[in-house]
Protein backbone atom coordinates (compact mmCIF):
# COMPACT_ATOMS: atom_id res chain seq x y z
CA UNK A 1 0.00 0.00 0.00
CA UNK A 2 1.18 3.50 -0.92
CA UNK A 3 0.80 6.51 1.09
CA UNK A 4 -0.07 9.54 -0.48
CA UNK A 5 1.66 12.54 -0.21
CA UNK A 6 -0.63 14.17 2.36
CA UNK A 7 -0.36 10.95 4.31
CA UNK A 8 3.87 11.22 4.28
CA UNK A 9 3.64 14.88 5.27
CA UNK A 10 1.44 14.05 8.49
CA UNK A 11 3.68 11.11 9.50
CA UNK A 12 6.36 12.86 9.21
CA UNK A 13 5.42 15.84 11.14
CA UNK A 14 4.44 13.52 14.13
CA UNK A 15 7.90 13.45 14.95
CA UNK A 16 9.15 15.65 17.27
CA UNK A 17 12.85 16.69 17.32
CA UNK A 18 14.74 16.89 20.76
CA UNK A 19 18.67 18.42 21.08
CA UNK A 20 20.21 15.81 23.25
CA UNK A 21 24.10 16.30 24.65
CA UNK A 22 25.60 13.03 24.31
CA UNK A 23 29.64 11.99 24.98
CA UNK A 24 30.36 12.68 21.27
CA UNK A 25 28.18 16.22 21.68
CA UNK A 26 25.27 17.68 21.20
CA UNK A 27 22.88 15.92 18.84
CA UNK A 28 19.46 16.30 17.23
CA UNK A 29 16.67 13.35 17.48
CA UNK A 30 13.26 12.87 15.79
CA UNK A 31 11.21 10.29 17.67
CA UNK A 32 7.41 9.98 17.61
CA UNK A 33 5.82 11.44 21.23
CA UNK A 34 5.19 7.15 21.95
CA UNK A 35 9.13 6.58 21.94
CA UNK A 36 10.28 9.89 23.83
CA UNK A 37 7.41 8.72 26.15
CA UNK A 38 8.69 5.13 26.63
CA UNK A 39 12.97 6.61 26.65
CA UNK A 40 11.41 8.23 29.85
CA UNK A 41 9.78 5.45 31.30
CA UNK A 42 12.97 3.26 30.98
CA UNK A 43 15.39 5.80 31.89
CA UNK A 44 12.89 6.02 35.18
CA UNK A 45 13.13 2.25 35.35
CA UNK A 46 16.75 2.28 35.59
CA UNK A 47 17.63 5.28 36.96
CA UNK A 48 19.86 7.36 34.71
CA UNK A 49 19.77 10.27 32.05
CA UNK A 50 17.98 10.41 29.07
CA UNK A 51 21.59 11.42 27.92
CA UNK A 52 23.21 8.98 29.55
CA UNK A 53 21.06 6.31 27.89
CA UNK A 54 21.21 7.81 24.47
CA UNK A 55 24.66 8.20 24.38
CA UNK A 56 25.23 4.53 25.17
CA UNK A 57 22.40 3.51 22.46
CA UNK A 58 25.03 5.79 20.10
CA UNK A 59 28.07 4.14 21.46
CA UNK A 60 26.71 0.91 20.78
CA UNK A 61 25.86 1.44 16.92
CA UNK A 62 28.13 4.31 16.14
CA UNK A 63 27.57 3.73 12.00
CA UNK A 64 23.93 3.48 11.88
CA UNK A 65 21.01 5.89 12.04
CA UNK A 66 20.66 6.55 15.34
CA UNK A 67 16.32 7.03 15.85
CA UNK A 68 16.21 3.80 14.32
CA UNK A 69 18.74 1.92 16.59
CA UNK A 70 16.71 3.81 19.89
CA UNK A 71 13.32 2.24 18.37
CA UNK A 72 14.74 -1.37 18.01
CA UNK A 73 16.15 -0.34 21.98
CA UNK A 74 12.77 0.67 23.04
CA UNK A 75 11.43 -2.24 21.78
CA UNK A 76 14.01 -5.04 23.03
CA UNK A 77 13.86 -3.25 26.16
CA UNK A 78 10.07 -4.06 26.39
CA UNK A 79 9.90 -7.72 24.77
CA UNK A 80 12.64 -8.78 27.22
CA UNK A 81 10.79 -7.63 30.24
CA UNK A 82 7.57 -9.48 28.53
CA UNK A 83 9.10 -12.62 28.74
CA UNK A 84 8.43 -15.33 31.45
CA UNK A 85 11.98 -14.75 33.35
CA UNK A 86 11.48 -10.60 32.54
CA UNK A 87 8.22 -10.75 33.64
CA UNK A 88 9.01 -12.18 37.42
CA UNK A 89 12.08 -9.98 37.74
CA UNK A 90 9.59 -7.14 37.40
CA UNK A 91 8.00 -8.44 40.24
CA UNK A 92 4.52 -8.86 38.30
CA UNK A 93 3.82 -12.70 40.04
CA UNK A 94 3.16 -16.08 38.40
CA UNK A 95 1.75 -16.01 35.05
CA UNK A 96 -2.14 -17.11 35.62
CA UNK A 97 -3.35 -20.33 35.66
CA UNK A 98 -5.41 -19.80 32.30
CA UNK A 99 -2.66 -18.34 30.31
CA UNK A 100 -0.05 -21.58 31.46
CA UNK A 101 -2.99 -23.52 30.35
CA UNK A 102 -3.58 -22.52 26.72
CA UNK A 103 0.21 -22.60 26.78
CA UNK A 104 0.21 -26.37 27.52
CA UNK A 105 -2.65 -26.58 25.22
CA UNK A 106 -0.88 -25.19 22.50
CA UNK A 107 1.98 -27.52 22.96
CA UNK A 108 0.32 -30.42 22.86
Amino acid sequence: MRLSTMECVMASSRLVFRPIGTARGQIGIKLEPEFWHWLSQICERERIHLRELISQISEACPDGNLASTIRVFVLDYFCDAATESGHTQAGHGEMPSSILALRSLKAA
